[in-house]
Order: C-alpha cells, then sequence, then structure tokens
C-alpha cells in the first residue's frame, strides 16, 4: 500500500511505502507468532528546486560566532569578543570539530626561511653561582655566639679567625658575590671551630680558592671541597697534619701535584668527576690510604707503583680509559674494586698490546746493567748514566728493563670478586714473554707466592 503525503512548501509530495510480508509457509501451530512488519520508509522522489552537491558550496568563514550556543548580543564584533573569552561560553559544537576549523583557519603555508646568525659576543655572560641559606646561617651563628659569649671555647682560635687577611680585607678586595662566597666560607669555619674544629664541608660553596686554614692546622681531620671550581689543587692542604679524609669530588683539577705524598695521615682520597690524566708518584707513597676513588676521569694508565700502597682496601676507577690493570695490583689486598666503563673488553687488548723488535739502545743498556759493565768503565757519558738510572724491574722475571720492553695484556679469572680482570705486563725480552705465557698456574703464585 502506497502513501501520498504532501509537505510543507509548495511542490514537495512524498510517497510512503508501506509493506507488509506475509509468510504463505506457515508450518507452525496455529498460536505460532507472525513476522514482524518492516518500518516505514520515506523516499523523497519529488522536487521541483535544484539543489547543488554539499561538494560544490563554498566554505563559510569561521569565526567566534559559530562556536557559541547562544548570544545575547547577536553578532559578535572584535571588541566584545576579548570579553567573552574570559568568561565560560557552551559551544554548540563538539570540540573536535572546533580544533580543526581553528587549525584551519591559523594555517598558512611558509614561504620563505628566516635565518639568524648569532655572535658569541651577544650571550649573555654567566652568572655566578650562589650558595642559598646565607641570610638563615648568618643569623645562625649570631645567635650561637652570643650564647658562647661566657664560654671559653677555642676563643684564641676564633680570635685569629677574625683577624685573617681575608676578613679584614673581604670589603674591598672582592665584589659582591665574592663576599658573599667569602662570608659563607668564614661562617663554615667558624662552625667547625665551635665544634671542636675536626671536620670542615665546603662543598658546593662555588669557590675557587680556599679560605684561610691557619686555625684548624692541628686539628682538622674532615675536609670535603667538593662540587667547587679549583682548577688547581689546593696545596694549602699540605700543612693540615692530622688529615685523614680529603674529597675533591667534580672539581676541574687536571693534575695532583706529587707533594701528596706530605699527607702522611691521609686514608680516604676522592677526586672523581674531575679532569685527571695521569695519577703522581707521589699518591702511591701514602702508607695508610684505604680508600681511593679517581673514577671518571681521563686516566689512560695506572703505574706499577700502586702495589706500595698496601693497605688499600677500596679502590674505584670506573668511568676512565684503562686498558687493563697495572700487575702491580695483583700484590693489594682489596676489599672492593670497581673498574666499570673502561677500555677492557678482549677487542682492546690487541691494540694496547706492543710486540715489536726493541730498540738497540735499550738491548745494550740492559746488557750494561746485566754484566755490571759500568764499574768496570773510567769515565761513562752523563746521557748514559741517566739512560741507566731509568732502569726498571721486569714483570716477569727479576732481570731489569730498559725502555718499554714487550707490553701486553694477560686476563686473571676469579680476583677481586670479578670474574675476569685483564692486568698489563711488560717483559724484558722475547724468551722471557714466552716462558711467562707458557705458565698455567696463579699469576700471583707466580709472581710474589713463589
Amino acid at each position: 500500500m502506497c502513501l501520498l503525503s504532501r509537505h510543507q512548501g509548495p511542490h514537495k509530495y512524498a510517497i510512503s511505502e508501506q509493506t507488509q510480508d506475509v509468510d504463505l509457509m506457515h508450518t507452525g501451530p496455529a498460536d505460532f507468532p507472525s513476522k514482524r512488519h518492516h518500518k516505514q520508509r520515506v523516499v523523497n522522489v519529488l522536487s521541483n528546486e535544484k539543489e547543488s552537491p554539499p561538494s560544490q558550496l563554498p566554505l563559510p568563514e569561521f569565526t567566534f560566532n559559530d562556536i557559541i550556543a547562544k548570544s545575547d548580543t547577536g553578532y559578535l564584533h572584535a571588541g566584545n569578543v576579548s570579553d567573552l573569552l574570559r568568561k565560560q561560553t557552551v559551544s554548540k559544537l563538539h570540540y573536535r570539530i572546533m580544533e580543526d576549523n581553528i587549525a584551519r583557519s591559523q594555517q598558512k603555508t611558509q614561504e620563505k626561511v628566516h635565518s639568524t646568525v648569532l655572535s658569541s659576543h651577544d650571550l649573555p655572560e654567566i652568572a655566578k653561582r650562589i650558595p642559598p641559606r646565607l641570610q638563615l646561617a648568618l643569623e645562625q651563628q649570631r645567635a650561637m655566639v652570643k650564647e658562647e659569649e661566657g664560654k671559653s671555647i677555642r676563643e684564641d682560635s676564633i680570635n685569629q679567625l677574625f683577624r685573617s687577611q681575608k676578613l679584614q680585607n673581604s670589603q674591598t678586595l672582592y665584589d659582591e658575590h665574592s663576599k658573599i662566597l667569602a662570608t659563607h666560607c668564614d661562617l663554615a669555619m667558624l662552625e667547625c671551630l665551635v665544634n671542636g674544629g675536626h671536620a670542615l664541608s665546603l662543598k658546593a660553596y662555588f669557590i675557587a680558592k680556599l679560605p684561610d686554614l691557619t686555625p684548624l692546622y692541628n686539628s682538622l681531620f674532615y675536609l670535603n671541597l667538593s662540587f667547587n671550581e679549583f682548577w688547581q689543587f689546593p696545596t694549602e692542604v699540605y700543612n693540615l697534619e692530622h688529615l685523614e679524609s680529603l674529597k675533591l669530588r667534580n672539581n676541574p683539577i687536571k693534575e695532583i701535584p706529587y707533594g701528596i705524598h706530605k699527607l702522611k695521615t691521609l686514608r680516604t682520597f676522592i677526586v672523581s668527576f674531575c679532569s685527571l690524566t695521569s695519577l703522581p708518584a707521589g699518591l702511591f707513597l701514602l702508607p695508610n690510604l684505604q680508600v681511593l676513588d679517581v673514577s671518571y676521569n681521563n686516566i689512560t694508565t695506572i703505574p706499577n707503583d700502586i702495589s706500595n700502597l698496601r693497605a688499600l682496601e677500596f679502590l674505584n676507577v670506573e668511568g676512565n680509559s684503562l686498558p687493563a690493570l697495572p700487575c702491580g695490583a695483583l700484590k693489594l689486598k682489596l676489599k672492593h674494586l670497581r673498574v666499570g666503563n673502561n677500555r677492557m673488553h678482549p677487542l682492546f687488548w690487541r691494540e694496547n698490546t706492543h710486540i715489536q723488535p726493541q730498540r738497540l739502545l735499550d738491548l745494550a743498556a740492559m746488557s750494561f746493567a746485566k754484566n755490571n759493565t759500568f764499574r768496570y768503565s773510567a769515565a761513562i757519558p752523563t746521557e748514559v748514566k741517566h739512560i741507566l738510572q731509568n732502569l726498571t724491574v721486569c714483570d716477569c722475571c727479576p732481570a731489569v728493563l730498559s725502555g718499554e720492553g714487550l707490553r701486553f695484556i694477560r686476563p686473571c679469572k676469579k680476583i677481586f670478586g670479578i670474574r675476569t680482570l685483564p692486568f698489563m705486563f711488560q717483559a724484558c725480552s722475547p724468551s722471557c714473554y714466552r716462558s711467562f705465557m707458557s705458565q698455567t698456574e696463579s699469576l700471583t703464585h707466580h709472581l710474589y707466592e713463589s
């Protein structure tokens, strides 16, 4: 059955088709329900007006009026749009449609590439870092001094501190930031003196020079200078007679002087995250050193003199460029060893191995020293004396060694808690090298215990 209905507007008609399906092959019981009727379907078949396809319609310009659901003022001008943006507004569009429309309206094509040249003169200078807590520490120290006025706690040392040159000339020799840093350091020293003068921490004070440590020469045991700006090793610490712990972590120090051996009582020495490239011979003359941390520097070799540190228990050489440990480390009785992030993989062993013909000068010097020929010589030139004075001992036999010799790496298994640890050796001759490599027993037993 078809129904013709007229809608509003001229010449607008619609035909409504209503169909009913009848089950002719009904084989179920009498009370079985029949099939449901389909819904009515309305189709527009008559239209006198020609409408353009949606794809041909021009896209209207997207404005703020398309977003809001209702506006009491009608069309919004540029003046009241800014006022309306400050208030909550109900939108009639989905937020994704709003995002697409806003992005499409602001989309612009780039016509050319802009370039800007910056010079180093245009960069601002880096401001000096000032440690916090200055005012609070100053007030605390003033209150502490007032409370201890009636007591005699190291009055001579405190007076000597205030008479120091740094305190007297701090108003004229330093700018505003330097004054703050100097004052902060002096307050830390004052606190150290009040508490007995045993431990001083100047960590992260960003100083490049030590304050006057004269009042602490005979009492200081612990000194922490980490996270500062020391470009050179502070030699003032040599005067600390009882110093046992020295920390210089995170400083741009490039070299440790030989005079470090003057700290005879030093037990802990930490110079990690600095710019060291080598270790001085004076460092291995410290008889009481137990903790040595030189991690994350630029160290490529460690001398065999490390075997002199018989009291050493903790060694940290992580983050360097070491191909192997020196064979002298086999004499140490370490409890903790850290060697990660070095060039100790077997792939680097070949490039650090030097098995080449030796120089005639070195062979002559070793023969000269082995046969004691210089005792029978009336006059020995100065250059020859200098060569003979620089002779060392072979790592594989008791013979002398001149020059570099035959340098090679041999690993040692299950030592210092590490599965495989490479060690660097220097042999005096090819025969000594072949004899050493043919040994299958423990390296420590072969070299030292036997």
